[in-house]
């Protein structure tokens, strides 16, 4: 393909404003100056190419003062020997820099990014009003001054995180630039070695950037006329400071690169011809484009602090503002917030004029709760003349959210709700939340499980890391099953009231429509994100909707489904099920697996098989879970009847409890099949894994099935495992590669898979540790749970948009 440059010029250097009184840094003319220089070399000599410029929009405005006119005059004509010539190129250009940069822009000469508005550092913005007003007030600059809303965006000094690509998409941008070793060691790991360009989870589209700069300056002239430095790019990212010592050489490299006419130095033709191709991958936080060790900010200095105090603060007072005169001091605080924001990434050099507008906060603070006189804030507002159009939108009565992306990332708080949780076991769910909540913990986030009280369990443990609270139903005696869900959900709802007036949740997760209502009324009362693990639904589970309770239950869905910022299933097939039978976005929707805890070498059996039925001179077929119509158990006793007659050698042990345990006990009975089908009910997780490790194959038989947890199980163990091909299963197993289907409520397919396992032992086994292989790799809980951590932080930074 045609290969791509992309020269960017950029600055760091933070601008104050000019205001009455006030003491204008001299390093902000002699960047004039040098921007001056830059900007005639361009004019002049640039023919094929384009330059990328990224300056943090507030120095246009402000380079459009007449103040800052009459001031950069007085500076050219006093440093003439250090800048000569310059003042008659800036006198033809009529004292305006931004006349030039508009003639280039239609020359297409140059192309503006857009960078946060003060050039602040994003990731060390605390909230979403913050990093909104850093990106929207630039771009509304950039139209105002040039008429152009830029597609690309600059991070000052390369510092991204997780979640900004959002906030981007949603104003428009379209690309961006990060460290190439940072792509290097996305997850996944994409091609080209960190060389080229890749999507983020939210769209937007990063090139790398790659190191130009050598021990000696720049490589440019004869020894790059071949241009190899493309034989292993896509595209070649350069960037180089406006104040660098090596801005001249930079300058003739990007000439002589755009010689050269297979290149090409258009982001949007690559966006255009090759976007859509570009791998989707998840990126780490990034910063620093250069090999400096020098920190982002400066140890010594206080305005990092005193910027997310001063942030947070507005941010408060904006749920208070009820009048036009309080909203006038808002707009003025966060002017003056802004630049200080902005000078925190000026590595502590700007203390002086941070203080000024430190202290003209705290002024303003005064005069909104009256111990300053009201006409001061009209002496401010005229001396402040800066970012006029400023918005108030997404600071006055919005939800709360002030936390910082680094505390998002560690530390949260999740409440979460289900109504089974081991020891107290009815199906796969109980696990599910289990090996999650566990797995989350680890990772470093606070889990509090709330569920149903059964006999004899604490109301309150603490237990691998995970606190759990267990509360009875109102009405815990309750025969009505729906009466006594409804019970559970006030209970619920209850208790996590008295929880939060303790702790600050983030988060709600709820697992099913079980403990949807409290869920829902939850989010409404914390004014949290909602987001929920749908494991089953019941049209799925009755292939449609018939009597009045499935209809209420599948009304019941649908309200939480509505509810939720986030819906979690466990595979492709339920995410075409809640697309299909609910309506749902496939937006809302993301898929990740359960899981299954790694088994141990050696299973300690002793005393966990006495009772059961393990018969050491016959061959054992296992399965488990719970006792209803969908699981499929009828098709394991009409395939032992079929069996029967053929051979005595094999027998089924199904374990687990519900409805039709005892329909399922009576029909063996009532064939006869008492000594080869053995309903046993509920059983520990220890049993269960001394069954695993005893028997000869593990079947699971589901009508439907939206993903299957004890299959996973069962697999891990290594043991060859038939299941339906049907539902979630489907993407879980590679017939004849690391397990076997059956055709679903067939019993003569599950007869055929049988006598397979029976007759080639050496290939079963190879299945069955293939299977195993497949688990530990893809599906333990430590994955699983990385997953859910990137879904949780994504939602947090979306409900802050």
């Amino acid at each position: 393909m045609k290969p791509f440059f992309l020269p960017i010029l950029y600055t760091d250097i933070p601008i104050i404003s000019i205001k009455n009184n006030s003491i204008v840094r001299k390093d902000i003319f002699v960047f004039t100056a040098k921007l001056i220089e830059i900007l005639s070399k361009l004019e002049n000599g640039l023919k094929k190419a384009k330059i990328y410029l990224a300056i943090p929009p507030i120095y246009y405005e402000v380079a459009g003062q007449a103040k800052f006119k009459d001031k950069m005059t007085q500076f050219l004509e006093k440093e003439t020997d250090q800048f000569p010539g310059l003042i008659d190129i800036w006198m033809k250009w009529d004292q305006s820099v931004n006349k030039s940069l508009r003639s280039m822009i239609s020359q297409e000469k140059i192309e503006l990014l857009a960078v946060p508005v003060t050039g602040a550092i994003l990731p060390f913005i605390a909230t979403s009003a913050g990093i909104q007003a850093h990106i929207r007030e630039g771009l509304s600059i950039l139209e105002s001054c040039f008429s152009v809303r830029p597609r690309g965006f600059w991070f000052p000094k390369g510092a991204f995180e997780p979640g900004l690509d959002l906030f981007l998409m949603n104003e428009g941008i379209q690309y961006s630039f990060i460290n190439e070793n940072t792509i290097k060691f996305a997850d996944p790991t994409p091609s080209g070695n960190g060389k080229k360009p890749i999507r983020s989870p939210h769209g937007l589209i990063f090139f790398p950037i790659q190191k130009v700069v050598k021990q000696g300056g720049i490589s440019v002239g004869p020894s790059d006329s071949d241009f190899s430095i493309y034989k292993s790019s896509q595209v070649f990212v350069a960037a180089e400071n406006i104040l660098s010592d090596e801005i001249a050489d930079f300058i003739d490299f990007a000439k002589n690169m755009a010689i050269n006419s297979s290149v090409s130095m258009e982001a949007s033709k690559f966006l255009t011809e090759f976007g859509k191709t570009a791998e989707t991958v998840h990126i780490c936080s990034s910063f620093s484009i250069t090999e400096s060790s020098s920190p982002l900010i400066s140890k010594e200095s206080i305005i990092l602090e005193e910027s997310f105090l001063i942030e947070t603060e507005i941010k408060k007072m904006g749920r208070l503002i009820e009048n036009s005169f309080e909203k006038r001091i808002l707009k003025q605080m966060i002017k003056h917030w802004l630049l200080l924001s902005g000078s925190a990434a000026d590595s502590g050099q700007a203390e002086e004029a941070a203080k000024e507008q430190i202290l003209s906060f705290y002024k303003l603070k005064e005069i909104l709760t009256g111990k300053r006189q009201a006409d001061e804030l009209d002496e401010m507002e005229n001396s402040d003349s800066f970012l006029e159009n400023l918005s108030l939108k997404g600071w006055i009565n919005k939800a709360k959210s002030n936390l910082s992306m680094e505390s998002k990332s560690q530390g949260l708080k999740i409440l979460m709700q289900t109504w089974e949780f081991p020891p107290n076991i009815v199906g796969g769910l109980s696990r599910h939340v289990h090996g999650l909540s566990e797995s989350l913990a680890k990772l470093g986030y606070e889990i509090h499980v709330l569920t149903a009280q059964t006999a004899d369990l604490p109301s309150f443990e603490k237990r691998n890391g995970v606190f759990i609270h267990r509360v009875a139903p109102l009405n815990e005696k309750d025969h009505d099953f729906l009466a006594w869900v409804a019970g559970l959900n006030l209970a619920m709802a209850n208790r996590a009231r008295e929880l939060a007036a303790v702790h600050d949740f983030h988060v709600i997760h709820a697992h099913d429509w079980l403990v949807g209502s409290a869920a829902v009324s939850l989010k409404t009362f914390l004014n949290i994100p909602l987001i929920t693990t749908m494991h089953a639904t019941e049209h799925g589970r009755n292939n449609g909707i018939y009597t009045d309770m499935q209809h209420f239950i599948h009304k019941k869905e649908e309200l939480l489904l509505q509810a939720s910022d986030q819906i979690i299933v466990c595979s492709e097939h339920m995410k075409d099920e809640l697309k299909n039978v609910f309506n749902t976005s496939e937006e809302m929707i993301a898929i990740i697996p359960n899981g299954v805890f790694k088994q141990e070498e050696q299973l300690n059996l002793h005393g966990l098989l006495d009772e059961l039925p393990v018969f050491p001179e016959r061959k054992m077929v296992f399965s488990i879970g719970r006792m209803v119509r969908e699981k499929g158990f009828d098709t394991i006793i009409e395939t032992a009847i079929k069996m029967k007659a053929r051979s005595d050698e094999l027998y089924f042990v199904i374990a687990g409890k519900g409805p039709l345990l005892e329909e399922y006990r009576q029909k063996v009975r009532d064939n006869g099949m008492e000594n080869f089908v053995y309903f046993i009910g509920f059983i520990q997780d220890e049993q269960r894994d001394a069954l695993l490790t005893q028997c000869e194959a593990a079947v699971f038989p589901s009508l439907y099935e939206p993903f299957g947890i004890v299959a996973l199980e069962a697999m891990s163990f290594g043991k060859p495992t038939i299941v339906s091909e049907t539902g979630g299963l489907r993407g879980i197993i590679q017939p004849y590669k690391t397990g076997l289907f059956m055709d679903p409520g067939n019993p003569f397919s599950l007869l055929q898979q049988l006598h397979f396992v029976l007759e080639d032992r050496k290939r079963a086994k190879e299945i069955g540790e293939n299977g195993r292989k497949v688990v530990e790799s893809l599906f333990s809980w430590m994955r699983i749970a990385e997953e859910t951590k990137r879904t949780f932080e994504d939602v947090l930074l979306n409900t802050k948009i």
